[in-house]
C-alpha cells in the first residue's frame, strides 16, 4: 500500500522574490509559479473543503511555500495516529518557515509574514487542516513593504 503523504501550502504576505524562481530549502520550496498552486490543491476534494476563493487567493502576487512529504510510518488505515503525524509534520515545517522569516531580518528590513497554512493528508479521504495567522508584521518604520 502506498504511504500517506502530506501536502503543505503556506501563503506568505509581502514576499516577492522574482518571476518564475523557485528555491529549495531543506524541507520545502519557496516559489511563485502559479501552476504549482493549481496542481497542488485543485482536486475536487480540496476545492470542496477549501472553496475556490482559497485556491485563488487574493495574495496571488506574493510568493508561497510548498512541501510534499510521505509520512515516516506505514499506516494501513486512517486513524488518529495518522492525523497526529500530519499535524506534527505541518508544525515542523511551520517552525522551519518561521525561522526563515526571522532570518530575513538579517538581510533586509521587511514585513514578510505567514498568511495561511493549508495541510492536506493525501490517501483515501483527504484531511485538510487550515491555519490562519492574524499577526501582521511591519518593517521597522511600521509600514508594510513587499521587498
Amino acid at each position: 500500500m502506498p504511504p500517506f503523504h502530506v501536502k503543505i501550502l503556506i501563503r506568505l504576505r509581502h514576499l516577492l522574490i522574482s518571476d518564475a524562481k523557485e528555491f529549495l530549502m531543506p524541507f520545502y520550496y519557496i516559489g511563485n509559479n502559479r501552476e504549482v498552486l493549481k496542481d497542488f490543491f485543485s482536486d475536487d476534494e480540496s476545492i470542496k473543503a477549501l472553496g475556490t476563493l482559497d485556491i485563488d487567493s487574493p495574495y496571488e502576487e506574493h510568493d508561497f511555500i510548498y512541501s510534499v512529504h510521505p509520512l515516516d510510518k506505514e499506516f494501513d488505515k486512517i486513524s488518529d495516529r495518522v492525523f497526529e503525524e500530519q499535524n506534527v509534520l505541518t508544525d515542523v515545517i511551520l517552525a522551519q518557515v518561521d525561522n526563515f522569516i526571522a532570518a530575513l531580518w538579517y538581510v533586509k528590513d521587511n514585513s514578510v509574514s505567514i498568511h495561511k497554512t493549508i495541510s492536506a493528508l493525501v490517501q483515501y479521504q483527504p484531511s485538510i487542516r487550515a491555519i490562519t495567522n492574524f499577526v501582521f508584521f511591519t518593517d521597522s518604520e511600521g509600514k508594510f513593504s513587499s521587498s
